[in-house]
């Protein structure tokens, strides 16, 4: 199975995805490389939720958890 990878703009910031035939997964790394896509490309379903209402944005130091994003997977 051969793996592809590749970089592009995802909401406004850079991302790295890595595809094969069944699925692909994008993170950003400027926020901490946060997983925003876990796409299966079989059954073209998205596992991870997303909250459009609340933008993906860089937080800033000690500003609350909740103000920002909060779908996707980071925090690991």
């Amino acid at each position: 199975m051969k793996t592809l990878s590749y970089a592009e703009h995802y909401l406004g910031f850079n991302s790295v995805a890595m595809e094969n035939n069944l699925l692909r997964i994008r993170v950003v790394p400027e926020l901490g490389c946060k997983i925003v896509e876990i796409y299966d490309l079989e059954n073209k379903h998205e596992w991870l939720w997303r909250d459009k209402s609340r933008p993906i944005k860089l937080a800033q130091y000690g500003d609350a958890y909740d103000s920002y994003d909060i779908s996707g997977f980071d925090e690991c």
